[in-house]
């Protein structure tokens, strides 16, 4: 093992930026990473206690492991999706692909990682825990096969499902959940333009008054600097339109209906260091119901809305895109939302 590299970093812990060093150290071969990441907040509406943030990861093969104290991250500096948290967490990984034959694919994924002094749950950053000590147990099966023409902007016809199963045992209590989805596109006689269906379901035997038994949805979920999947609404937990974290329950279903629209390509759109190649937009629907079985604590809601992505190119070869959304929501009883969504992902 030796130092593959080292320079200055700028992080993101909740609301405030921090300052500080990452190290990347491998072998030869690569086959053993390790990524350090020291920083420290100096803002005095930090607690000093939380003032310093450390992140270490180690990977070798399938395996991986992953220490914090404090966690800060440069996405958060942008928002509104946060990962940093107060507290510290040890895990381990194991990810592997059971089957690999394009376009047919496999992939199992599992972790255990215990948490300490944390004051959010560490999927979802506007609830808090009721015990900052606990542990999780995950594993996950995903299973795709996708397909695409000559020229597509992205995957536009097959099927892909996942199996989860996550296990908090706090103070002594286990809470268990459990969800599955499954999507499945057709590919329309339009150029490059498909139809997809998305439907997931979850469910939580634990008590709804406890926030590790229940999901959580809302918002589109992009940063407006973002490192992370362009079309995230897509994902279960994702429900543009709503506020991050604000629709939860023991247990839900979900449908989404999705139009992609043929892309539009540019010949020339920009200049020489820096230009547009694409563009496309993504017209959904969608509802979602939790807490099934009881009528008197059920909600139901529903969205609408619409996406536009732009592929930016830069300097000839750095690809990056940008993208324009926007959403609106209804729940029984409650006043409509909406959400705008200005993202950019560096390097696609």
């Amino acid at each position: 093992m030796r130092l593959a590299s080292l320079y200055p970093i700028v992080e993101g812990y909740k609301v405030y930026p921090g300052y500080g060093l990452r190290f990347n150290l491998s072998d030869p071969l690569f086959l053993h990473r390790i990524d350090m990441t020291a920083s420290y907040t100096p803002n005095r509406s930090v607690p000093a206690d939380q003032r310093l943030h450390a992140l270490f990861n180690y990977n070798f093969w399938e395996w991986g492991v992953s220490g914090s104290w404090n966690q800060a991250d440069f996405y958060d500096i942008f928002g509104p999706t946060r990962v940093s948290r107060k507290g510290s967490s040890l895990g381990l990984t194991y990810r592997n692909y059971w089957t690999f034959e394009e376009p047919e694919s496999m992939e199992f994924s599992g972790g255990l990682t215990g948490y300490w002094g944390l004051e959010r749950l560490p999927e979802y950053q506007n609830i808090a825990v009721t015990f900052n000590t606990f542990y999780s147990l995950t594993a996950s099966l995903k299973y795709s096969v996708l397909t695409r023409s000559l020229g597509a902007v992205e995957e536009e016809n097959g099927v892909r499902w996942t199996l989860a199963s996550l296990n908090d045992e706090v103070n002594g209590t286990l809470y268990p959940r459990a969800y599955g989805s499954i999507e499945s596109g057709t590919l329309l006689p339009l150029d490059h333009s498909s139809i997809w269906v998305r439907a997931a379901a979850g469910y939580s035997p634990g008590k709804r008054e406890e926030p590790f038994a229940n999901f959580y949805f809302g918002g589109f979920g992009n940063n407006w600097v973002d490192r992370g999947e362009v079309r995230r609404f897509r994902e279960y937990y994702a429900f543009p339109g709503a506020a991050l974290n604000s629709i939860g329950g023991t247990d839900f279903g979900k449908l989404l209906l999705e139009w992609v629209v043929p892309p539009l390509r540019f010949r020339r759109f920009g200049g020489e260091s820096a230009y547009c190649t694409w563009a496309q937009l993504v017209l959904f629907t969608g509802g979602l119901v939790t807490n099934m079985d009881d009528a008197s604590l059920s909600r139901a809601a529903a969205d609408a809305g619409a996406q536009l992505d732009l592929r930016l190119v830069f300097f000839s070869a750095l690809e990056s895109t940008l993208s324009f959304a926007y959403a609106r929501a209804a729940e029984k009883r409650e006043k409509m939302t909406d959400e705008f969504m200005v993202s950019v992902k560096i390097l696609r």
